[in-house]
């Protein structure tokens, strides 16, 4: 077995966070047209934005199932007690991407071009209407990279 390099040990050693959003497709596509919107454009926006801020990783996964939304909404009941169980909800694909804190995410989501042009590509695909406005659950902690 080769023993790690000096820089492959310390690479091993960097803490990064995962977030994982599921996101709901906007009703008026199909499944696979909010799949082809999703990878052939709005990845092409997002890609060179999220390098831009930090970013080391985004993936899309093109899978769909329920899950009980985990952030409030203007169409939940905002007297809705922390624990209390929720509806699950259905979503059609999840977004993870790869950051060195959090306060790196939440710089990117405040730049002028993610709200001029990011949110815009996002209210085409994504439900509006659904809990988190198309982003109905959202979890991150830190990673720990095995392999």
């Amino acid at each position: 077995m080769r023993t790690p390099t000096m820089s492959s040990a310390a690479a091993s050693k960097t803490e990064y966070v995962q977030i994982i959003a599921y996101l709901k497709r906007n009703p008026s596509l199909t499944r696979p047209e909010f799949y082809a919107h999703w990878e052939e454009k709005h990845a092409v926006i997002v890609k060179p934005f999220f390098e831009k801020h930090g970013i080391v990783r985004y993936q899309q996964v093109q899978a769909s199932g329920t899950i009980i939304p985990n952030q409030p909404s203007p169409d939940t009941n905002e007297d809705q007690e922390p624990g209390d169980p929720g509806q699950a909800v259905e979503f059609d694909g999840i977004a993870m991407t790869l950051v060195k804190s959090f306060d790196d995410m939440v710089a990117a989501l405040g730049a002028p071009y993610y709200a001029e042009v990011v949110a815009v590509d996002e209210s085409r695909f994504l439900d509006r209407e659904a809990p988190g406005k198309g982003v109905v659950a959202v979890f991150y902690g830190k990673c720990v990279a095995i392999i």
